[in-house]
Parts: structure tokens; C-alpha cells; sequence
């Protein structure tokens, strides 16, 4: 993380704060947050549209 604060103008009444952060993370098999995996409506909204809902009927 990296900040940057500079003040300017007349008498530096005038400020700026900048603030970069980057974070790179390489994660596997994380559970889904925020989201009741056991619904079936929240499981028929994330599920591809390339996939054809009939393919699982005898499951």
C-alpha cells in the first residue's frame, strides 16, 4: 500500500490524499460468501446459461 499527502495552494490551505493498493491472490476452492448454496433458486441464478436445466432431472 502506498500513500501519497501533498498540500498546496495559497498559505497550503489546499490538500490531497492518494492512497494505491494492490493485492494479488491466488485462491482455490473457497466457499461461496453471502449465498445459501442449499436454495434452489439461488442455485438456478448462478448456474450458466449454457447449460440445459433438463440434463438434471433424474438426479
Amino acid at each position: 500500500m502506498t500513500k501519497v499527502t501533498s498540500s498546496f495552494g495559497p498559505d497550503k490551505r489546499w490538500t490531497t490524499d492518494v492512497k494505491v493498493q494492490y493485492m494479488n491472490m491466488n485462491a482455490k476452492n473457497r466457499p461461496i460468501s453471502g449465498q445459501n448454496n442449499s436454495n434452489v433458486y439461488s442455485t438456478l441464478f448462478t448456474m450458466p446459461r449454457s447449460m440445459n436445466i433438463l440434463d438434471f432431472k433424474t438426479h
